[in-house]
Order: structure tokens, then C-alpha cells, then sequence
């Protein structure tokens, strides 16, 4: 587990618990199907997200904490432009 599942974990719990718990308001009638699978699908993709380790930008702020876009043929932080093409 990566630092940032960490952080997901301390904030809504694993994956799996956090479906259990949208389906748990569903269940109560707090929202809609469509608003409980958007939220799951939401959370499965940040996710896998945070588990992806960037290990080597080039020309990045090494204080920045990157937010990584795929560009091309490669990736990307928006914040402070560092760059890795594969």
C-alpha cells in the first residue's frame, strides 16, 4: 500500500469498505443507485491511482507533491512540470 492508499484509508477506509458504506446509505435511502455506483467507481479509480509510485521525474521540484497527468507518450505533474516519457 502506497502512501497515498494510506491517506485514502484514514479518510473513507479501504475500498471495500468504503462500498460498504455507500450501499449502507443507499440502503437508508440517503441517495440514489446512480449516485452510490458513480461514488464506488469514483473511489476504485483514485484508488488505483494512489497506488501508482512515480519513481523519477525529470526536471521536477523535489517538494512538490506532483499531480500526474499522462501526456503523450509519457507522464506529467501539473503542479511543478517535472516529466517522465517511457
Amino acid at each position: 500500500m502506497t502512501e497515498q492508499q494510506l491517506k485514502l484509508v484514514e479518510k473513507h477506509g479501504t475500498p471495500e469498505q468504503f462500498e460498504e458504506a455507500v450501499w449502507n446509505a443507499y440502503d437508508t435511502l440517503f441517495i440514489t443507485e446512480m449516485e452510490a455506483t458513480t461514488a464506488i467507481d469514483h473511489y476504485k479509480r483514485e484508488w488505483k491511482k494512489a497506488g501508482k509510485k512515480v519513481e523519477f521525474l525529470y526536471d521536477a521540484d523535489p517538494k512538490c507533491k506532483h499531480k500526474i497527468v499522462i501526456k503523450w507518450s509519457g507522464i506529467m505533474c501539473t503542479k511543478c512540470k517535472g516529466w517522465f516519457c517511457y
